[in-house]
Order: structure tokens, then C-alpha cells, then sequence
């Protein structure tokens, strides 16, 4: 025997039959196989992201005192429509308000990109990538701005490597003081 059908170990249990054909001519001293298989697909399940808000926002004065204006308009909105009387129902309340609440946090804060971790770079950092990239395009315009593209891909991996000694030192930092209060 030297002609084989592989399969891996995970959809053995798929093979139904296999069957040599030695009448089929194929130009070799190998002999045709067929195999049946059936196998059981599932339906891939769609995976729905929530989106949270980026609450690291909220330390920002000028962005809290945003938050603060929108939110207190739409609630005042609301207030006043329960005052007519118009609402009876308190789920549909509910859901009036939380949807203020999550449109006001969509609009004035933002969503958190890339899963929301910790970020080891600062946001001077963030603005000079920001900068960098709003410059990309027109690098090659002239020697001035080649040359500026080229400082600021400098300074952005300089800052970036400061950045992340910080980073790690608060982490260090945390882990002694950890360590210091089990003892």
C-alpha cells in the first residue's frame, strides 16, 4: 500500500468511506483514491463590539465642563416632557435617558480605540504622531518639510522611548508597593 488519504485526527470521525478506483488510468504506478467526507459546518457567530467611551477624557477641564453642558440640556429636555405628563411608562423613561446619556458620552468624549488598555505614551507624543501624520502627504513638497517630517520621526521615537521608561518605572513602582504591603 502506498497511496494514503491523510487526514487530521480533529475530522476522522467525518471520513464515511474511502474506495481505491485500480481500473483509472493515470500515467503512474499510484493508484486513484476517493474518500467521502461529510462534515458539519456552524454558522460563524457575529461578534458584536461595544463600544466604550474614553472616560480618560474626563480628566481634561475644558472637556468636563463640555460633558457637563450637554448632558444637563438633554436632561433638562427630558424633565420638561415629564412634567406634561407625556411619560407614563418608566421603561420607556429609561431608555430616553440612557440614550442621552450615550449620546452625549459618544459626542463629547469619544470612543476608546485598540481596547481601551493602558496608554504608555503621552499625549504630547500622541500630538506630535498626529502632526507627523497630517504632514506625510505633503512631505516631498519641499526641503523644509522633508526636513521637519524627518525631525518629527525623530522626536516622536525619542519621546516614545522616554515615554515607556515612565511607563515601566509606574509599573515597577506599583509592584514594589504591592510586594511591601503582603509583607
Amino acid at each position: 500500500m502506498i497511496d494514503h488519504i491523510l487526514v487530521n485526527r480533529r475530522w476522522l470521525g467525518s471520513v464515511l468511506n474511502s474506495r481505491v478506483y485500480p481500473s483509472a488510468d493515470v500515467g503512474s504506478d499510484h493508484q486513484l483514491l476517493a474518500c467521502r467526507i461529510c462534515l458539519k459546518l456552524k454558522a460563524a457567530k457575529s461578534h458584536t463590539t461595544a463600544h466604550r467611551f474614553d472616560a480618560r477624557r474626563l480628566h481634561e477641564h475644558s472637556v468636563v465642563e463640555q460633558y457637563k453642558i450637554c448632558i444637563s440640556e438633554r436632561l433638562a429636555a427630558l424633565s420638561s416632557d415629564l412634567g406634561t405628563g407625556c411619560e407614563k411608562n418608566v421603561n420607556e423613561m429609561w431608555t430616553r435617558i440612557s440614550d442621552a446619556f450615550n449620546s452625549t458620552s459618544q459626542e463629547v468624549l469619544g470612543t476608546v480605540r485598540n481596547g481601551g488598555g493602558k496608554r504608555w505614551l503621552s499625549p504630547e507624543t500622541l500630538q506630535l504622531a498626529a502632526e507627523r501624520k497630517d504632514l506625510k502627504p505633503r512631505k516631498l513638497d519641499n526641503a523644509e518639510t522633508t526636513k521637519h517630517y524627518n525631525f518629527l520621526c525623530r522626536e516622536i521615537t525619542r519621546k516614545a522611548k522616554a515615554d515607556k521608561e515612565v511607563y515601566l518605572q509606574a509599573i515597577c513602582r506599583e509592584v514594589k508597593t504591592a510586594h511591601k504591603q503582603k509583607s
